[in-house]
């Protein structure tokens, strides 16, 4: 709770991010934290959400042409807020998925970094370290953070065991799992943390993995991008 202090100073994000658990941001089914919730806009920007995105039973991730079907949640960008971390994995629970993957940032700007750290590592099958993540377990790129975000990533090393941030350190920058590459920030450069903010950053992606399915976090905004115009779901011979 020590960097509450910092909330008036932080801008509040689009409107359309402002929904209640279960509904929906985006074409996605997805639970996000009520705006209402005691544990809302504490800190900072990152925390007015958390995205738990679950595919929809028809659904056959990256694997064209196959019999098999895998359901999917991805949760990114916690930022140590538990609470939003607990509504999201309370509500997956009754999605009947088959696997967790976390993006990255699961520490950095709020106030419950060791619990997060603790749910992720046992719910999760797998993640990926973001650039909040190295500051605190390598204590590296924290001069590039913003300032409340470098004192958070302190103080969030001090309160994190060694084994926790061993395993913060191992994550890798960039998975591939179940046809799938998931990403922090984006697969070209990963270790660069590039923020992807135009159509034509999103494009030049698909020359850096080669799945049916790159999924990010770090710019905090929900979407869907095909390497072709009008293409929002995977069908064969599209990304």
């Amino acid at each position: 709770a020590g960097l509450a202090y910092q909330k008036s100073r932080i801008p509040r994000v689009p409107d359309f991010y402002h929904q209640r658990i279960q509904r929906c941001v985006s074409s996605c089914n997805c639970a996000c934290l009520d705006e209402n919730s005691p544990s809302a806009n504490l800190f900072s920007r990152p925390l007015y959400i958390t995205l738990a995105r679950v595919a929809r039973p028809n659904f056959r991730p990256s694997l064209i042409g196959s019999d098999l079907t895998v359901r999917i949640a991805i949760i990114s960008d916690i930022h140590a807020n538990l609470p939003a971390l607990e509504a999201v994995l309370h509500h997956i629970d009754g999605q009947q998925v088959d696997k967790i993957y976390c993006l990255g940032d699961t520490v950095g700007y709020g106030g419950k970094p060791v619990e997060c750290v603790e749910r992720v590592r046992a719910d999760c099958d797998g993640s990926v370290i973001g650039n909040h993540d190295e500051a605190v377990a390598l204590n590296e790129g924290a001069e590039f953070l913003p300032r409340d975000g470098q004192v958070a990533a302190a103080l969030h090393r001090s309160l994190l065991s060694e084994e926790d941030l061993a395993w913060l350190a191992e994550r890798p920058k960039v998975l591939v799992a179940d046809g799938v590459t998931f990403v922090h920030a984006a697969p070209q450069e990963p270790q660069t943390w590039l923020r992807i903010e135009s159509l034509q950053e999103a494009q030049e992606q698909f020359q850096h993995f080669e799945t049916d399915f790159c999924l990010i976090g770090h710019t905090h905004v929900a979407g869907v991008i095909g390497n072709k115009i009008g293409v929002l779901r995977v069908r064969p011979g599209y990304r």
